[in-house]
């Protein structure tokens, strides 16, 4: 599938807008009733082969929610469920619950003299340009072949004047949120079976008879999960799995393939294998399994997972965070790690960070197993991710892009914003967000409210989390939008993973068992969902994780906060610096 978009800075769309749907059962604008959407959409497709456990079953997974036009929030939706994802029982189709809610927030403009106003909701839900659209079964045309996985798509659109009774300035909002059906093409190896949700803000203003112009946009995007392990893996997983998830933010690496000068260099058949590569055995591996990297310390820099309080991050940095934004002093650490090591990897373990790239470059929110990994630690699911597992990435690194085939353009983001101009899907290691836009994550408690202007939760005491409704707060700042031009916010969408594929579905799965990276030499590839699951859970998580060094099992990357810095090209210790800072 090929990106043929073409999308720039002043031709931003929602996704809502880059898909031609073929039923529209109503316009009605309902205010303050919610409204079941139950039963599978007219024109139902699956996008798994016909050997599929799904096509055999007779089962394609479809979307089950519950909106609702709020006259206080917009668009919300509420006890989203995705049908048909597991086998099936007396002939009823499996229920797993994924959202909780959806909905929308921090509604705010700022204008060039310094004041501010609120979108007042309910005020234009009574004006003449508001209007509702539910739509089903889609085909985007903004790649080739056209995606025809579109379920339903939702969209209110809302117009006022944001400073009624003393000046004019006429903005435009549209809350939109699209479902997509079922595919392995979240990831650059096809290796999770996932469905699609695009939960996304656009605004736009008018400078006709504008009397204050708008220096800044803010909305945020809140979705509050509910995904624990599906029914039917009791016994796998634990007896009784817990009805909880856990969350972590993950780092994409943007150096582990880097020729590094690290004398421990050495070059195989015309490959470079570098420190970090060695360390963690890739080179005995063979360098790479069909295209993926075959560890965290290839995949990751540094993640913060299985945290039990609340946490906020900066995922993107905006126009007005310096060398952050572009660098003109290169953000590079080199770490010693791991710590114990006998061998001094000289310059093995470096961070460089991309422009604009964040503290942290996803969330993976996945369901507990209810029993430890086969060495005693809470199990954490990543990367791959398929046991019911919430993914939200606003930036992937390079290597995703390069190990992806004709999808590479996926994992590519926007281009620096440059004369004005800049495009999607255009630039390796780049964030999925318009460079003139600032974006702060946290997980929250469900409906917790805005701490301050400056943070979405109380950094000084942040709330315990609860074991299963935790909350994504996906908080967007845009600065200085043009006049007519739509600025969108969480274009990138996220996705619910709720199975792995199968070897005959991916080559990247098919070379993770087939060819005994982590399979155990005597046993049995996995031929059944259940094998598969328990495959990724007892050998691929466990042999990515660790690494033995110094008679000791550590993770092959620290977390986020660990600072232990040398200087290049030798083992002396250099100023100290935390790798989510850098």
């Amino acid at each position: 599938m090929r990106y043929i978009g073409g999308k720039t800075l002043d031709t931003q769309t929602t996704m809502f807008d880059e898909i031609r749907w073929e039923d529209a059962p109503g316009d009605l604008l309902l205010r303050d009733r919610d409204t079941a959407v139950t039963g599978p959409p007219p024109g139902l497709r699956l996008g798994m082969p016909a050997t599929s456990e799904e096509a055999r079953e007779g089962r394609t997974p479809y979307w089950e929610f519950t909106w609702r036009v709020d006259s206080a929030q917009g668009l919300v939706i509420t006890n989203a469920v995705a049908r048909g994802t597991q086998p099936s029982s007396g002939g009823t189709l499996s229920a797993e619950r994924v959202f909780q809610r959806i909905d929308f927030t921090d509604l705010m403009i700022t204008f060039d003299d310094g004041s501010s106003a609120t979108f007042d909701v309910a005020r234009a839900l009574g004006g003449a340009g508001a209007s509702f659209a539910l739509r089903r079964n889609g085909r985007r045309f903004t790649v080739d072949p056209a995606d025809p996985l579109m379920q339903y798509g939702l969209r209110l659109r809302l117009t006022d004047n944001v400073l009624s009774g003393t000046g004019t300035c006429n903005v435009t909002l549209e809350f939109v949120v699209v479902l997509r059906g079922a595919i392995n093409d979240f990831d650059p190896g096809g290796v999770p079976v996932a469905m699609g949700c695009y939960p996304q803000l656009a605004w736009t203003w008018s400078a006709e008879g504008a009397t204050k112009r708008v220096q800044k946009f803010r909305g945020s995007v809140r979705i509050t999960a509910d995904n624990v392990m599906a029914h039917n893996h009791a016994g796998h997983g634990g007896a009784h799995p817990p009805a909880a998830n856990i969350p972590g933010f993950y780092t994409d690496s943007n150096t582990s393939f880097m020729y590094l000068g690290d004398p421990n260099n050495v070059t195989l058949g015309g490959l470079v294998t570098n420190g970090r590569q060695s360390l963690y055995g890739l080179s005995v591996i063979g360098a790479r399994i069909i295209g993926l990297p075959a560890s965290w310390g290839m995949v990751f820099d540094y993640i913060h997972a299985n945290f039990t309080q609340e946490k906020e991050i900066v995922g993107v940095y905006g126009p007005a965070d310096g060398n952050f934004y572009r660098a003109t002093l290169r953000r590079r650490a080199n770490y010693i790690w791991p710590v114990a090591g006998a061998i001094a990897y000289t310059n093995a373990y470096v961070v460089i960070k991309a422009d604009r790239q964040g503290q942290y470059d996803n969330i993976h929110l996945h369901a507990d197993m209810g029993r430890p990994d086969r060495y005693g630690n809470t199990q954490i699911h990543a990367p791959f991710c398929g046991h019911s597992c919430v993914h939200m990435h606003w930036r992937w690194s390079g290597i995703a892009g390069r190990g992806a085939g004709e999808r590479g353009w996926y994992y590519n983001g926007w281009s620096p914003l440059t004369g004005g101009a800049s495009t999607a899907h255009s630039t390796p290691n780049a964030p999925l967000v318009p460079p003139n836009q600032r974006v702060k994550v946290a997980i929250c408690a469900p409906r917790a409210a805005r701490h301050s202007a400056d943070h979405i939760i109380n950094p000084a005491a942040p709330a315990v989390l609860p074991a299963r409704n935790k909350m994504i707060w996906y908080s967007t700042d845009i600065l200085g939008p043009a006049a007519g031009r739509k600025q969108v916010i969480c274009e990138h969408g996220l996705g619910w993973a709720y199975r792995y594929a199968m070897q005959n579905e991916s080559d990247a799965v098919d070379g993770l068992a087939s060819r005994r990276a982590f399979l155990p030499v005597f046993a049995s590839a996995p031929s059944t969902q259940a094998e598969m699951s328990d495959f990724f859970e007892q050998h691929v998580y466990p042999g990515f994780r660790y690494v033995e060094l110094g008679g000791g099992r550590i993770n092959q990357v620290p977390n986020g906060d660990y600072s232990v810095t040398h200087v290049w090209g030798s083992t002396v210790r250099d100023l100290p610096i935390r790798a989510e800072d850098l």
